[in-house]
């Protein structure tokens, strides 16, 4: 696929797979297309040259609305209503609270959820700010996971994660293994380490794929980040 925003070429001829039920992982530096991979999926953009395709079918052969049932997203800032949090989860859609709780339960936040004052029922404040940014992201997480769409997509979702919610984030994800097919944009290596594909992106180019072991030996820029990753820590 190609696609630029005006003249400026963003993605030139970059072509992978994601099967269904796998975990794909987009990586690279800053600039390398990533983000803009996962709003051409729902059509936010339509790509210039080439064709995306779901179960065989280009995107132009599903309508908006059925397309978008068939995606969650999870965007690195999430957008909270001036609402409850069980509305904030469920999104105007009629889920049960059963189905609310589990969502959250397998995003990690039904426990802070249930430390609010009125728990589920609590109003938050406009664009969440009475919560931490953690906490945020932990709701905008139970909010993809009751949609239970086939094909779930996470732009630097676990970016303002602590550590031990970060682990809890990756056990869930890992139950949704060969359940869904997750496509994963991270900075943070080791939200993606068990990914069954790694595509290393820069300047709109794939440069490698493979698993993280493959891609330790194969990519020499992949290589880097991960042992400064492990430099930092």
């Amino acid at each position: 696929m190609h696609f630029g925003y005006g003249q400026d070429p963003v993605l030139q001829g970059l072509s992978f797979t994601a099967k269904r039920g796998e975990k794909v992982a987009l990586v690279g530096p800053t600039g390398a297309g990533k983000s803009t991979i996962v709003m051409l999926l729902p059509r936010l953009y339509d790509i210039q040259k080439g064709e995306i395709h779901i179960d065989g079918k280009p995107l132009a052969a599903y309508t908006q609305k059925s397309l978008r049932e068939l995606i969650a997203f999870v965007p690195q800032k999430p957008f909270l209503f001036y609402d409850t949090v069980a509305e904030n989860i469920s999104f105007g859609r009629a889920y049960g609270r059963e189905e609310i709780k589990s969502a959250a339960m397998s995003a990690h936040a039904d426990e802070f959820i249930l430390r609010l004052e009125k728990g589920y029922d609590t109003v938050l404040a406009e664009a969440g700010k009475s919560l931490s940014g953690g906490q945020q992201q932990r709701l905008a997480i139970a909010r993809a996971l009751v949609k239970k769409a086939p094909i779930l997509i996470m732009d630097e979702a676990t970016s303002s994660l602590d550590a031990v919610s970060e682990e809890h984030i990756k056990q869930a994800l890992r139950g949704l293994k060969g359940q869904i097919t997750q496509i994963i944009i991270a900075h943070r290596l080791s939200t993606i380490e068990d990914a069954d594909r790694i595509i290393y992106l820069d300047k709109g180019r794939k440069i490698a794929e493979g698993t993280k072991d493959e891609l330790l030996v194969s990519c020499p820029q992949f290589k880097l980040m991960w042992d400064l990753l492990y430099q930092n820590k």
